[in-house]
This record gives structure tokens, C-alpha cells and sequence, in this order.
């Protein structure tokens, strides 16, 4: 079992009423990759597997999905017993603009679905984090559209 930090932030969901569940696999084998409610991922690189090539599981890719203002956590995961890579120590993203792309389309031969993350639909919405409090309670943000 993997343990390890997801990083504090903000988390951004995209809702999109045209979907009537999560059921993204059934929904990208249609054509069109999506879902009702889904995470965006401010950091949407995939996370490759060293022993096999493939991507890791959603759960391990959306550990540094937040938008903030500091660098993610570096974690390494395990295929059994041993360390198979350690990823993270990437630059802190405190601009979420749904004009940008936080999408990876699917790629059967790394093992990704299309279900790391969400396509957005561009209205030219942002976020963005200001300040957090020194205990990381408290976060400003400015939201524009």
C-alpha cells in the first residue's frame, strides 16, 4: 500500500452538466473524455512507471493537482518492496486559466485513458492564489472571467 502527501493548495473542480456521471472510462471509449465533476490537475505531466513504461494509477498521478505557491513534495513509489522512482520537486503553479490545457489525452501504450485530469472548455476563467496564511488555513485568491 502507498502512502504518501497530497499537497495543500487549491483544488479546482470542473463541473460540466453535459455529462450525467463520472464514468470517464465509458465516456472516452465513446469519443469524448470528460465527466460530471472532476479534479483539474495543476501539474497534469504523467507520472511513467520505470519497470514497465506505463503510467501510474489516477490516485498516484493527482497527488499535486492543487494550484499554490510552493513547490510540490517529492514522493517515491513502489512496484513491491523496493523504491521504483521518486517524482516531485516541481515549481509551484498558482495560476489555474481554463484556457490552458491540464489534459492528457488518452495513449494506450503508456496505459492512460484519458482519465488523468479533465478537458475544459475555455471560457477564460482564472484563479489565482495570492497569499496563503502561515499555517496554511487561511488562502487568498483572485478569481477572473
Amino acid at each position: 500500500m502507498e502512502h504518501f502527501p497530497y499537497q495543500d493548495g487549491l483544488l479546482v473542480w470542473y463541473y460540466d452538466e453535459s455529462f450525467p456521471d463520472n464514468n470517464v472510462g465509458d465516456h472516452c471509449a465513446s469519443g469524448r473524455c470528460g465527466g460530471l465533476y472532476l479534479p483539474v490537475d495543476a501539474h497534469p505531466d504523467l507520472l511513467i512507471r520505470p519497470d514497465n513504461g506505463l503510467m501510474w494509477r489516477p490516485r498516484m498521478q493527482s497527488y499535486d493537482s492543487t494550484f499554490g505557491l510552493e513547490s510540490t513534495d517529492r514522493i517515491c513509489l513502489h512496484t513491491t518492496s523496493t523504491v521504483s522512482a521518486c517524482y516531485g520537486g516541481l515549481p509551484a503553479n498558482p495560476l489555474f486559466d481554463d484556457t490552458k490545457s491540464y489534459w492528457v489525452a488518452p495513449d494506450a501504450s503508456i496505459g492512460n485513458k484519458g482519465w488523468s485530469s479533465v478537458p475544459l472548455p475555455g471560457t477564460g476563467t482564472t484563479i489565482r492564489v495570492v497569499s496563503t496564511s502561515a499555517q496554511s488555513s487561511f488562502m487568498q485568491v483572485h478569481v477572473n472571467k
